[in-house]
């Protein structure tokens, strides 16, 4: 019994080193560098992809401060401009009503209906609706 394991363990040492033939050991180092290369690679693609999340987050943040008022200033906001526009076109402002409904996917932004009464003549009107599309808070 002793003699057999001995010999098993001597033929398995002789035909079939444990680390592997040379050829076997070449071609797995050859295996592993192709994978590093190809890891490498697409740890690059990925930090690329970091650097592009990061801008567009820095950019929506900016778009976001620039063009969308914060919910407690934004009625405030809006009456001002509205008023401050209808005076320059000559409008006289009356009363404003403000409906806010909020928008599908978003739990922080809603959507603003504002009505408003003006007096004035078809020329203000014309003006005040220049004023508005130029206007960068409309």
């Amino acid at each position: 019994g002793l003699l057999l394991a001995a010999n098993v363990a001597a033929a398995l040492v002789l035909f079939k080193p444990w680390g592997g033939s040379p050829e076997d050991l070449a071609r797995d180092l050859g295996a592993k560098q192709k994978q590093l290369l190809t890891q490498q690679a697409q740890w690059k693609r990925s930090k690329v992809l970091l650097s592009k999340v990061e801008a567009a987050r820095t950019q929506g943040d900016g778009f976001v401060a620039t063009y969308f008022a914060q919910r407690r200033s934004a009625y405030p906001l809006l009456v001002g401009e509205l008023t401050r526009l209808a005076q320059t076109a000559g409008f006289k402002a009356k009363e404003h009503s403000f409906a806010g409904e909020p928008i599908e996917g978003s739990d922080t932004l809603e959507m603003v209906t504002i009505i408003g009464n003006y007096e004035g003549t078809y020329s203000d009107l014309v003006q005040f609706i220049n004023a508005l599309d130029r206007s960068p808070r409309f």
